[in-house]
């Protein structure tokens, strides 16, 4: 009987220090890997985005279709609210890089550009059916704030290249990847709204070429997000280690 105890309490020793082994040694990073999302393009043809134009002086007409996204100010203020399907990531994905890129429109009567800042939008909209006032007209489900609802400054550009359909870029922070890795582990949906960072004074702001073909200079021009992710993977020796717990957890049946 006593050699049986000791026995016991041998193996139960056994087992946690095989079990903490296991669990130090399992998971590391994995290579990183980037995921772009752009309308007619990627991750497949197929692919769409939803956005809206909205606009101070129209308070409950959608601006949608339109060929551009509008980040203005003066005496009509125009903002555009945007979503991303990210769902296509790998399961498990940890983001450590997220940048939005947009083509300027040379054309799109901003006459003093300034900075355009990328928030985080908080509330979900219907696309051809938002307006300054409400995120669905035909519901009647208005927006907390007039304008649009958001929360995190994700990142900042400059607007105003004279050149038409050069790019600009929407440069990773920290409260992008962490909006970023919040719509994968939720809906799926990462969502944006773009404003001018002044929005007094005519013309001010930023415009840029929409989401697609029918509505802007085709699907290559569409706003690219990129997303750089990673994967817990096993270290090269975890293999050995699982065979080698499986193999002591079977002896552990014969002996304990």
């Amino acid at each position: 009987m006593k050699n049986h105890i000791v026995s016991h309490v041998r193996c139960s020793g056994l087992i946690i220090g095989m079990a903490g082994l296991l669990s130090a040694t399992m998971v590391s990073p994995g290579l990183a890997a980037i995921s772009t999302f752009q309308a007619g393009v990627s991750p497949t043809a197929g692919y769409t985005i939803a956005d809206n134009d909205i606009r101070s002086t129209a308070p409950t007409t959608s601006e949608e279709p339109n060929p551009r996204w509008n980040a203005t100010g003066g005496g009509a203020i125009d903002r555009e609210v945007a979503k991303f399907n990210i769902s296509a990531l790998p399961v498990g994905a940890i983001i450590n890089n997220v940048s939005l890129t947009v083509y300027w429109n040379a054309t799109g009567g901003v006459s003093t550009p300034t900075q355009v800042d990328l928030y985080r939008a908080t509330k979900d909209f219907t696309e051809g059916n938002a307006s300054w006032t409400y995120a669905s007209n035909s519901s009647s489900i208005p927006w907390t704030t007039p304008g649009g609802d958001f929360d995190l400054l994700l990142s900042t550009d400059t607007a105003g290249s004279t050149v038409d359909k050069s790019a600009s870029v929407f440069a990773s922070t920290a409260n992008f990847v962490t909006a970023a890795q919040a719509a994968y582990a939720g809906d799926g949906f990462l969502r944006f709204l773009l404003k001018a960072d002044v929005e007094t004074g005519s013309g001010t702001g930023g415009s840029y070429y929409a989401q697609s073909s029918e509505q802007g200079a085709g699907p290559s021009f569409s706003p690219l997000l990129s997303i750089q992710y990673s994967l817990p993977v096993p270290e090269p020796g975890s293999l050995g280690l699982i065979v080698l717990g499986g193999l002591f957890l079977a002896w552990r049946k014969r002996a304990c």
